[in-house]
C-alpha cells in the first residue's frame, strides 16, 4: 500500500482523536481553562493513634479539628460518629495549640475558632440514634461548658468575630433562627416563629464582617435576611419558583446559586447582588447547581453536584464566573470536600475521606 494512501486512511481516526482531546475538561467545569497551581498548598494534619480528623473551622494557620470514631448501632442498622478528642492546630509551626477530651460525649459535627485559643462547638447529645434530635452548643477554653441546649436541631455554626460565633436552629416547638454565642453564652441573633406563612428550612447561614445572612420561607417563597450590627434587617425575597441551592454574603450583597422556572424553561441562575443591581450568570438547569459557596475579596469556591470543585471569580462586567479546578490531584476531582472561608482571602478545603487539607489562595 502507498505512503498517500496509508495516511488518508488514518485521517478521521486522527481527526476524532483530536476532537476527542479538544473536548476533554476536568469534573465539573465550565469551561477548559485551567487553574493555575500554585493557588494550592497542601497542609499537615495533627497525627491521632485512632479514627480520622474531622476539620471544622480555619482562621488564618489555626485549624479546629476533631479526632472521630465511625460506630455501628447495636442491631448494625446504621452508623454514627464519636468525638473523642477536640484541638486547636498550628499548621504552619505544625503543632498543637490546644486539646480536650470531651467532658460531655457526642458527635461535635460543627465549630468555630476564637480568640485565644479557645471554640464553641455543635453537638450531638443523642448521637447513637439514627435521627438526632437533643443538641447543644458547648464552648470549649479554660474549661468546658454548655451554651444552650436544644430539642429540635442546631443546623449550620459559624464563627462570627473573634469572640463570637453564630448558629442556625429550629426547635421543636416551631422557634427558630440564628443564636448569638460566646464564652458569656447564649442570645438570640434573629428569632421567628413557624405558622401558617414562615417556615423554616434548612438553617443556611453566612457572614460577611459584622453582618450575616440567613435563609427561611415565608409566603411560599425563599427569604433571605441580612442582619446589621445595630440589628438592621433586609429582606431579600426570591422569585415564586426559584429554589436555592446555596449563598454566601459578600461586602457587597449576598451571593446566590437558585434554580428557576421562567417562561416555561427551567434554568440555574449565578446572582449577584450588589448597591442594588442584580448580576447574573445562566447555568445549565441540570447540573448548573452550586453548593457550599464560599467568597472573599472578588474569589471563591463552590462544589457542583458531582462534587466537582469550581472556582468562583469576580468579572469586570460585575457577574461571578464559575469554572471546574485543575489544579489539585486527580484523586480527589469528584469526591466530598468541605469548603472553609478563612477570615483572611484564603480558603481552606478538607477531603475527609482522603484526610488531606490544602490551603487556597486565589486570585481575582
Amino acid at each position: 500500500m502507498k505512503r498517500s494512501t496509508i495516511l488518508c486512511s488514518l485521517l478521521p481516526v486522527l481527526l476524532v482523536l483530536f476532537l476527542c482531546a479538544c473536548s476533554a475538561s476536568p469534573s465539573g467545569a465550565s469551561d477548559g481553562a485551567e487553574t493555575p497551581n500554585n493557588i494550592f498548598h497542601e497542609l499537615p494534619l495533627p497525627a491521632v493513634m485512632e479514627g480520622q480528623v474531622s476539620v471544622l473551622d480555619a482562621r488564618g494557620s489555626r485549624i479546629l479539628y476533631v479526632q472521630e470514631e465511625k460506630l455501628l448501632s447495636k442491631d448494625g442498622g446504621y452508623a454514627y460518629y464519636e468525638t473523642k478528642q477536640v484541638g486547636i492546630y498550628d499548621v504552619d509551626a505544625q503543632k498543637s495549640l490546644a486539646v480536650w477530651e470531651p467532658e460531655t460525649p457526642g458527635n461535635y459535627f460543627g465549630g468555630a475558632l476564637l480568640d485565644g485559643d479557645a471554640a464553641i462547638l455543635a453537638l450531638q447529645l443523642d448521637y447513637t440514634n439514627a435521627y438526632p434530635a437533643q443538641f447543644a452548643a458547648m464552648y470549649f477554653g479554660g474549661s468546658q461548658r454548655s451554651l444552650v441546649e436544644l430539642t429540635g436541631e442546631l443546623q449550620w455554626l459559624l464563627p462570627f468575630s473573634g469572640k463570637e460565633a453564630l448558629a442556625s436552629y429550629r426547635t421543636e416547638e416551631g422557634a427558630f433562627g440564628v443564636y448569638r454565642l460566646s464564652a458569656d453564652g447564649c442570645t438570640d441573633a434573629l428569632l421567628l416563629q413557624a405558622d401558617a406563612n414562615t417556615e423554616p428550612m434548612g438553617g443556611d447561614l453566612a457572614v460577611c464582617g459584622d453582618r450575616f445572612c440567613y435563609a427561611y420561607a415565608k409566603n411560599g417563597q425563599v427569604t433571605l435576611c441580612t442582619v446589621s450590627a445595630d440589628g438592621t434587617q433586609d429582606a431579600l425575597t426570591l422569585p415564586e419558583s426559584a429554589k436555592l441551592d446555596s449563598f454566601w454574603l459578600t461586602a457587597d450583597g449576598p451571593l446566590i446559586c437558585q434554580y428557576v422556572e421562567q417562561n416555561g424553561k427551567a434554568q440555574r441562575l449565578l446572582t449577584r447582588y450588589a448597591s442594588g443591581e442584580t448580576h447574573e450568570v445562566t447555568r445549565p438547569a441540570a447540573d448548573g447547581a452550586l453548593y457550599q459557596l464560599r467568597f472573599a475579596n472578588g474569589c471563591g469556591f463552590a462544589v457542583n453536584g458531582s462534587w466537582g470543585l469550581q472556582l468562583l471569580q469576580l468579572s469586570e462586567d460585575g457577574t461571578v464566573s464559575c469554572r471546574g479546578v485543575t489544579g489539585l490531584p486527580d484523586e480527589l476531582s469528584s469526591v466530598q470536600v468541605r469548603i472553609l472561608s478563612c477570615g483572611d482571602g484564603s480558603f481552606c478545603l478538607f477531603y475527609p475521606e482522603a484526610q488531606r487539607l490544602f490551603r487556597a489562595v486565589p486570585t481575582s
